[in-house]
C-alpha cells in the first residue's frame, strides 16, 4: 500500500516537467473545455445508458408485481372466471332446425318420420345420416345403448316428481340419439357428455319432444353435515319447439355416482360462489325429506399436503343455455382458477431487491440532476445495486423456494408441460417467476462476466432474458425439440391423469363414468423442472460468446494511446510500456475505500475507470459512481447504498449503526474514514450529490 502512494506522488511530481505525459483516450467532458462539441460517441454512450435506465425501471416493476401477487395470493384473491372448452353440436343443430321437434329433419328424416319407440339407439354423423354405430374409442364407452337408456330410465323414475315432462306415466322413449362428431372428441365421455332423447307422449303420439342432458361426475361438498364426495350432476331441458324464447333448466344430482347406483334429486340453483362452484337446494321428493345445500364443480388440479394450504385448481362448471338452439347447439364450459399459497410471503425478497434498486435510481436521478445544474451531461450506470448484490439476490431466491418446497418453481413447469402437449391451461402469478427467473438470470450473468474477467452489458442481458422467457418463444424451442417434447410429454400426460381416480371393485358394473379430482403433486422430477427452464437459461450461450469477443475484439484492436502536452496538442504515444506503468499505480480513492477500478467485473456497464491529467491518475466520475460512490456536497466520498441509512438516522437522531465516509479535499480523498453521526451530514450535503474526478 505504501509503495503505491508513493508512486502516486512521485506521478504528481513528474507532472510539472515539461515531457509529454500519456493520457486516456477519453477525457471526461468536464476536464477539457477543448472537448466541448458533440460526438456520435457520446451520444450513443448517453442513449445507451438511458435504455439501461430504463431497464433497470422494468426490473423494479417486474419486482413490485411479484410482491403484489404474493400479497393476492396469501389474501386468497378470487380469480374472475375464464372461457373454458366449448363443444358445438353443429350436427344436432341442423337436425332439429328452427321450428318445432315433430317437423325437424331429425324426425322426418333420421327417423323417416316413424315415431314408434324402438330398442336401439340413433347414430348421427357429420352428414346428418343415421348409421349403425360411431367408431367408438376406448374412452367412450358412455355411449352405448344400454348406459344411455339407463341414464334416461334413472333420470325419469327419480325426476318425475317435479319434472312432470318426464313422467313415465305420460311419456315414453322413442330411442336415445348419439352425435357421433362430439363422441369422435378426445376428451368426451371420461367423465360425462351431452346426451340427446327424442321422446313423446302416450296420451297424444305425435307431441314429440326432445331430451337434453348434459352429465358430468364432479365433486360435491355440504358444509352443513361436513359430507364430500363425488356426484353425477346433470342439467335437463325439454324441448318442444326450437322457436321458444326462452328454455327451463333443471338441474339434477346423483350424490355418491358412479361409487354407488344413480339415484337423482332434482335441485334449484342458488347461486354461483366467489372461487367458481355452484351452489344448489335440493327439492325434496316427499314431506319426509328435508332440503340441503351443497356446492358442486369439477374441480381439476393439484396441491401440496392441501387444496388450503398451497394448490391451483381449476373449478369448472358450464353455463346454462337460455334459449332452445343453446341448449342443442352448444356447451361451454367456463372455469375459476383458485390460487393458494400459505407461503407466499417470502416471495417478499423481491420487494426488498426492487425497494434497494428503487433507492439507487433516485440516488442517480438526484447525482444526475445536480450534474445537469452544473452543466455536466451525465447519466450513471442504473444497476450498480444489482452488480453489487447479484451473489445476495441470488441467494435469497433460492433461500425462499426452498422455504416454499418449491411450489412456484413446480407450478410454473406444470404449467409450460400442459401448454406443450395441449392440455387446458392453467393460470399462474407468472410475475413472481418472472422476477425470480430474471434474479437468477442476471446472477448467471454476474457469473459468467466474473469468469471470464469481462463486464456484461446489463441492457444486453435483460433483452436476452426477455427473449429467453417470452412464452411463445418457450412453448415453440420445446415442441420442437424431439428429445425435451418427449420428456414433457411423458411427464405431463400422466401427472394429469393421476387426477383420475382409480375405479374401486366392482365400480365398471355401476358406471363406465370415472371421478376426476385435484390431487396430491407426489413426487417431484427435478429433471422435468430442468427441461422446462431450458429456453429460459439457453440465451446464456449468447451472453458467454459476448464476453469471448470482447476479449478478441480488445486483444486484435487495443486501446489507442495518446498524449498529451503541457501546453496544447495531443499525438500518438510511442512509449506504451509507460502507460502500463502508471495504470498499475493505485488512485488515493482506490486505496483508501478498497475500490478496484480496473478489476471490476461481471453485470456491470462498461465506464471509463481513471483518466490522467498532466500525468496524474485520477478515478473517473464514471467509475466512481459504478464502484458505489458519490460526493456529497463536495465534501465527503459516501456510499451510495448508506445513503438512505444516514437519511434514517437524520430521522431518528440516533446511530443504530456504523456507517463511514470519506472526507473529500477538492479532488483528494482523505485516506482516513469517519464514522457517521446524524449531525454529520446535514440535508443540504445529502441533497447535493454529485461525482467528480478523484485523485
Amino acid at each position: 500500500m505504501f509503495d503505491s502512494i508513493s508512486r502516486v506522488a512521485a506521478a504528481a511530481e513528474h507532472a510539472e516537467n515539461d515531457k509529454p505525459t500519456p493520457v486516456k483516450v477519453s477525457l471526461p467532458p468536464e476536464h477539457s473545455k477543448r472537448d466541448t462539441k458533440i460526438t456520435w460517441q457520446r451520444v450513443l454512450h448517453l442513449v445507451h445508458r438511458v435504455f439501461v435506465f430504463a431497464a433497470a425501471w422494468w426490473y423494479i416493476i417486474i419486482s413490485f408485481q411479484a410482491s403484489y401477487a404474493s400479497m393476492e395470493l396469501l389474501r386468497g384473491h378470487d380469480n374472475s372466471a375464464r372461457s373454458g372448452t366449448i363443444f358445438p353440436f353443429p350436427v344436432m343443430t341442423s337436425l332439429v332446425g328452427a321450428g318445432p321437434i315433430r317437423t325437424s329433419s331429425l324426425v322426418k328424416t333420421t327417423f323417416g318420420d316413424d315415431m314408434t319407440p324402438r330398442d336401439s339407439s340413433i347414430f348421427v354423423v357429420s352428414d346428418g345420416q343415421a348409421v349403425d354405430a360411431c367408431p367408438l374409442s376406448p374412452d367412450n364407452y358412455l355411449y352405448t345403448n344400454e348406459f344411455m337408456r339407463a341414464i334416461f330410465t334413472t333420470i325419469s323414475r327419480d325426476t318425475a316428481y317435479n319434472i312432470t315432462a318426464l313422467d313415465e306415466a305420460t311419456m315414453e322413449l322413442i330411442a336415445p340419439i348419439i352425435d357421433c362428431t362430439y363422441v369422435l372428441q378426445p376428451n368426451s365421455g371420461i367423465t360425462g357428455g351431452r346426451l340427446f332423447y327424442l321422446a313423446r307422449e302416450r296420451a297424444n303420439p305425435d307431441r314429440v319432444f326432445l331430451v337434453v342432458v348434459s352429465l358430468i361426475v364432479q365433486q360435491y361438498s355440504i358444509s352443513a353435515q361436513a359430507e364430500t364426495g363425488p356426484a353425477a350432476v346433470g342439467m335437463v331441458q325439454v324441448i318442444y319447439d326450437m322457436r321458444e324464447p326462452s328454455v327451463t333448466n333443471y338441474y339434477v344430482v346423483a350424490k355418491g355416482f358412479p361409487v354407488e347406483e344413480m339415484e337423482y334429486r332434482v335441485y334449484e340453483y342458488l347461486n354461483t360462489t366467489p372461487d367458481g362452484q355452484w351452489t344448489l337446494r335440493s327439492i325434496p321428493s316427499t314431506k319426509s325429506e328435508f332440503a340441503m345445500v351443497l356446492i358442486t364443480s369439477i374441480r381439476e388440479g393439484f396441491y401440496i399436503k392441501a387444496p388450503s394450504e398451497q394448490s391451483n385448481i381449476n373449478n369448472q362448471v358450464w353455463l346454462a343455455p337460455s334459449t332452445p338452439s343453446e341448449a342443442v347447439g352448444i356447451w361451454h364450459f367456463v372455469y375459476t382458477p383458485v390460487l393458494r399459497d400459505s407461503w407466499a410471503w417470502v416471495h417478499g425478497v423481491q420487494f426488498i431487491i426492487g425497494i434497494r434498486l428503487l433507492g439507487n435510481l433516485v440516488i442517480l436521478c438526484l447525482t444526475a440532476y445536480n450534474n445537469l445544474r452544473a452543466r455536466k451531461l451525465w447519466i450513471g450506470a442504473a444497476f450498480v445495486s444489482i452488480s453489487t448484490s447479484q451473489v445476495l439476490n441470488v441467494v435469497l431466491v433460492l433461500v425462499s423456494w426452498f422455504m416454499n418446497e418449491y411450489w412456484s418453481l413446480h407450478e410454473y413447469s406444470v404449467t409450460v408441460g400442459y401448454a406443450v402437449i395441449g392440455l387446458p391451461d392453467r393460470l399462474i402469478h407468472d410475475t413472481v417467476m418472472h422476477a425470480d427467473l430474471l434474479t437468477l438470470y442476471f446472477g448467471a450473468c454476474g457469473l459468467i462476466g466474473s469468469v471470464f474477467r469481462e463486464r456484461i452489458d446489463p441492457l444486453l442481458a435483460m433483452a436476452l432474458f426477455e427473449i429467453g422467457y417470452d412464452r411463445q418463444t418457450r412453448i415453440n424451442l420445446l415442441i420442437n425439440s424431439h428429445h425435451l417434447h418427449a420428456k414433457i410429454q411423458a411427464f405431463a400426460y400422466n401427472f394429469y391423469m393421476r387426477g383420475v381416480l382409480a375405479p374401486l371393485n366392482g365400480q365398471d358394473k355401476i358406471s363406465p363414468m370415472v371421478v376426476q379430482a385435484s390431487h396430491n403433486m407426489g413426487k417431484r422430477d427435478y429433471d422435468y423442472v430442468a427441461v422446462c427452464l431450458f429456453p429460459v437459461f439457453l440465451n446464456l450461450v449468447w451472453v458467454v460468446a459476448y464476453a469471448i469477443l470482447r476479449k478478441i475484439y480488445r486483444r486484435i484492436f487495443p486501446p489507442k494511446v495518446l498524449i498529451q502536452q503541457n501546453t496544447t496538442g495531443t499525438a500518438r504515444s510511442g512509449n506504451e510500456e509507460s502507460i502500463l506503468a502508471q495504470k498499475r499505480v493505485h488512485t488515493l480513492f482506490e486505496l483508501a475505500t478498497g475500490a478496484e477500478l480496473e478489476n471490476r467485473y461481471g453485470l456491470v456497464s462498461d465506464y471509463d475507470t481513471c483518466i490522467f491529467i498532466r500525468g496524474t491518475k485520477f478515478a473517473s466520475a464514471d467509475g466512481i459512481y459504478s464502484n458505489g460512490f458519490v460526493i456529497a456536497n463536495k465534501k465527503y466520498l459516501v456510499q451510495a447504498s448508506d445513503i438512505w441509512t444516514i437519511v434514517a438516522m437524520k430521522l431518528l437522531r440516533s446511530r443504530f449503526t456504523n456507517v463511514y465516509v470519506y472526507e473529500v479535499n477538492g479532488t483528494t480523498v482523505q485516506p482516513t474514514a469517519l464514522l457517521v453521526y446524524p449531525h454529520t451530514l446535514t440535508v443540504r450535503d445529502l441533497l447535493n450529490l454529485n461525482v467528480s474526478v478523484l485523485l
